[in-house]
């Protein structure tokens, strides 16, 4: 692994090396993923070399999907998924009434009563 890490590293000095000469033509998707292969690479050497335990918000699920999250649904026999939440509101015949992506927060958050009050959470 540390090999890895080495050749990873030299391939990230050509990157900066090619990103100082281009200067101002350096594309920002360029930018990003320079970045993010630093911080993978070092998050890589505190998780296996130093046994640090990387904080969740510090996590990268997806490069080229930022927003993605991990979803701890608690169903029987599925661990986790990787994505988005999306609340959907449906009448009685399946037809969708109202969608909508949650990049923050949960789907049991927005649940109403029959006549439009939130409803109180289960949890304690």
């Amino acid at each position: 692994m540390r090999k890895y890490l080495r050749h990873c590293g030299k391939l990230v000095k050509k990157a900066q090396a090619s990103q100082r000469r281009l200067g101002a033509d350096c594309s920002a998707q360029g930018l990003y993923y320079l970045g993010c292969s630093l911080k993978l690479m070092d998050q890589v050497n505190r998780r296996l070399f130093k046994g640090e335990k990387i904080p969740h918000s510090e996590k990268i699920f997806s490069v080229h999907e930022p927003h993605t999250r991990w979803i701890s649904k608690g169903k029987a026999g599925v661990q986790a998924e990787l994505g988005l939440p999306v609340c959907v509101l449906e009448d009685q015949y399946q037809y969708i009434l109202h969608h909508q992506v949650l990049y923050e927060g949960v789907d049991s958050s927005m649940i109403v009563d029959y006549y439009g009050r939130p409803r109180r959470s289960i949890r304690p």
